[in-house]
């Protein structure tokens, strides 16, 4: 019976400032050479070079490769195949981060969900999905305006895979949420497919877990104390059966404490039988009633951060218009000093002219995020607070 043996990782790639990110590329791509899997999704490979350097080093095992490009930086992921991929397409996430968050990424990255048409020789077309979520910054107990963001991608990508209806689907990734949470239950209810550790699993387990674990240096020295599964590889039952998963890709098995990542690798493998009774999940509405909620909260807070934001362009343009008044009259208020304010004036000016640069330049900041970056996060946030309502009907838009 014929097996398709498949491979999701978080690489780590931070451009160019992750922590021996060249070593780690090259010992990733080696051990991907050695010809264990069928189909690699990777995610956090942000560098082209980094892909080229994988994809050139797992040629002869895995000759077909596609890099999805999108945003300023990419998208992040790739996908890698033994088999030819003989279609792709790319849906950009409508809500991805926010412009004005300079050291989170995520809206420069572009993220969104990828998905290639892998021909099995004996099976025929295989729909590969694979994506990196929002993450969730300050830690998962600190409170995030992000998390109707990544709700929104979620939603987004459980749409995307039933609206090209395949028969045969694995969607891979870094969903940044873990077992039975809202995310988790969107793909799972939403999207009718099931998670393959779980299926040869019997529960949650520290060998399972793909993020945040004690014995990785990477992970340690963000003082993490607990691990964490948040990478899946889930699948639709029906002809697929998962026979076995697992967790791998820790340390570099070359001598080294090097670790290919602050993530392990989650890996699944899957038997084809045409005459399975196995039934498929059915898709669920359920599911999405809470997303919509969230989706409204983070309108409002969104709503509350514009009007913030243009309270703060009206504060700083009103003390440039001070300042302005001040350098003006300089000069009149120093003939009606009865004493010699020269010094001081030449001490003022350029001051008073520092500082209304500085205070013009935060106005036009918080005029641009107030008017431009937030409104259309606003927007975004609305559009899919719509669809998630449509889903949430049992209407597939």
């Amino acid at each position: 019976m014929a097996k398709l043996r498949v491979l999701s990782l978080n690489c780590w790639g931070l451009l160019y400032l992750s922590t021996k990110r060249r070593e780690r590329m090259k010992a990733i791509g080696e051990y991907l050479a050695e010809g264990r899997h069928d189909v690699v999704a990777l995610q956090e490979v942000w560098c082209r070079e980094d892909f080229e350097l994988i994809s050139k080093t797992v040629t002869l095992e895995l000759p077909h490769a596609h890099y999805f490009h999108n945003g300023m930086f990419g998208s992040g992921t790739c996908i890698l195949s033994r088999y030819p991929i003989v279609d792709s397409s790319f849906q950009p996430y409508r809500l991805n981060g926010s412009p004005y968050k300079v050291f989170h990424g995520d809206w420069a990255a572009g993220k969104g969900v990828g998905m290639v048409v892998i021909n099995h020789p004996n099976h025929g077309p295989i729909h590969v999905f694979n994506t990196h979520l929002h993450a969730v910054y300050g830690g998962s107990k600190a409170p995030s305006q992000y998390l109707p963001h990544r709700l929104s991608q979620a939603v987004q990508y459980c749409h995307f895979i039933r609206l090209c209806r395949p028969r045969y689907v694995v969607a891979c990734g870094d969903f940044n949420a873990r077992l039975k949470s809202e995310i988790y239950n969107i793909m799972t209810e939403g999207a009718g497919l099931d998670d393959s550790w779980l299926e040869c699993h019997e529960k949650e387990c520290p060998e399972g877990m793909t993020c945040d674990r004690p014995e990785n240096p990477f992970s340690a020295a963000k003082k993490v104390t607990r691990a964490c599964r948040i990478d899946f590889i889930f699948y639709r039952r029906g002809e697929m059966k998962c026979v076995g998963s697992g967790v791998t890709m820790g340390k570099v098995n070359d001598g080294s404490d090097l670790f290919y990542s602050d993530h392990h690798a989650v890996t699944a493998e899957f038997e084809f039988d045409s005459s399975s009774k196995t039934p498929e999940k059915k898709l669920s509405s359920d599911c999405f009633f809470h997303p919509e909620r969230m989706l409204a909260d983070g309108l409002q807070n969104a709503a509350v951060r514009r009007r913030q934001q243009m309270l703060a362009f009206y504060f700083f343009i009103s003390l440039w218009l001070t300042l302005t008044i001040v350098s003006w009259f300089q000069g009149f208020f120093a003939l009606l000093s009865p004493v010699d304010v020269s010094e001081l004036e030449s001490l003022s000016s350029p001051l008073i002219g520092l500082l209304q640069s500085v205070t013009i330049v935060l106005a036009l900041v918080f005029w641009i995020i107030g008017m431009v970056a937030t409104p259309f996060e606003i927007s975004a946030m609305k559009e899919m607070r719509k669809e998630t309502q449509l889903l949430s009907q049992g209407v597939d838009y």
